[in-house]
């Protein structure tokens, strides 16, 4: 598998794993801090519901993130029992 240029040892498949699940969590944690600055509680309301979708997301992304990590664990397995049991090495 491929890697990138930009980050020694992740595969194009994982270039900002948790990355954006932090970027999800900052978003969430400026929406309620906007929260705690607006008067108004409709305004309010709607920054609170903004944090809580942000931190669904960064909760969805660590799960994939946890995924594409066992896949990659996965991939990696065959490969330490040898390359007979590799199914590459039969092509």
């Amino acid at each position: 598998m491929a890697t990138t240029g930009t980050v020694p040892g992740r595969t194009q498949f994982e270039p900002f794993m948790g990355e954006r699940t932090d970027a999800c969590r900052r978003r969430a944690n400026d929406c309620e801090l906007a929260a705690s600055r607006v008067k108004d509680p409709e305004v309010r309301a709607a920054y609170l519901d903004m944090a809580a979708r942000w931190r669904r997301m960064a909760a969805q992304q660590e799960g994939i993130d946890d995924v594409l990590g066992d896949t990659k664990s996965a991939r990696a397995a065959p490969l330490a029992r040898g390359p007979a049991r590799d199914m590459r090495a039969w092509n």
